[in-house]
């Protein structure tokens, strides 16, 4: 019984469970004694190992060629480490590891400051894009500004007109159609037989606006100086008719008369 007791125990010793270095990472005792040495942890140990060191005497043996070279005299981890590197890259190249340790230094400054010049080109190009689309905005903003000034300037050269015609013209509407008092006398509720016509005066457009109240007036300019096209415009004429309801006012234009006759209008309102 005691020599299988043994057996066990030897079989579980080879194996190496409930040693420290497989309990803390590590892939063999080597690299736990490796890392006891570099103070450091399993990667370290595979940063070193990559290097070409593998045991403490590795680096050991790197520490004191770092130092004779002139490499460095801190002896820290990260300073073997490089020293290592570099002299393992350096190698191939012909190079010291003081050699290679410039080299590299110098490749890194340059594609520092390789990236640094394609940044900056990069943020001049969308500041360039920037700059030329803000550039047509404002080009675009001042044409239009310009085109909107034409615009409105003839339409109040048409309102002019029609201030100088309307008067005239208005006059000429004698009475309004049978059909527009049948109309009238459904919309708004009145007796048909009392409807007849009174005058028809002139309603220019500034008028109409400001029948409208200022937000109206605001509003109303604004899309008909939008929509101008350079037409000529037809007057208004306000046709007042009476009714047993009292005064009727309606809105006529030239497309709505019949020589002097009203046979249609744009609206009435009490």
């Amino acid at each position: 019984m005691k020599y299988f007791i043994l057996i066990f125990v030897s079989i579980i010793l080879l194996s190496g469970c409930g040693t420290p270095w497989r309990e803390q990472g590590y892939s063999s005792p080597q690299d736990y004694d490796l890392a006891q040495a570099a103070a450091t942890n399993p990667q370290g140990v595979e940063m070193l190992k990559n290097v070409g060191i593998t045991t403490p005497n590795d680096y050991k043996n790197a520490i004191a060629e770092m130092n004779a070279s002139g490499y460095s005299k801190t002896n820290n981890r990260s300073d073997v480490y490089w020293f290592s590197k570099d002299r393992f890259d350096g190698r191939s190249k012909g190079r010291s590891a003081l050699d290679q340790r410039s080299y590299r230094l110098e490749e890194n400054r340059k594609e520092q400051q390789r990236k640094l010049e394609a940044e900056r080109l990069e943020n001049k190009r969308i500041a360039d894009l920037a700059e030329a689309e803000q550039k047509k905005k404002l080009q675009q903003q001042a044409e239009q500004k310009v085109k909107d000034e034409k615009r409105k300037q003839a339409l109040y050269a048409e309102w002019a007109r029609l201030d100088q015609v309307g008067p005239s013209f208005c006059s000429q509407v004698r009475n309004v159609s049978l059909g527009v008092v049948e109309r009238i006398s459904s919309q708004l509720r009145v007796d048909p037989s009392s409807v007849r016509f009174n005058r028809s005066n002139y309603l220019s457009p500034r008028q109409t606006m400001s029948e409208a109240g200022i937000f109206g007036a605001i509003m109303g300019q604004a899309f008909a100086e939008s929509l101008y096209d350079g037409s000529k415009l037809s007057p208004t004429c306000r046709v007042t008719l009476y009714s047993s309801a009292g005064p009727v006012y309606c809105d006529v234009k030239s497309e709505h008369l019949n020589g002097s006759v009203a046979v249609n209008y744009d609206s009435c309102k009490k």
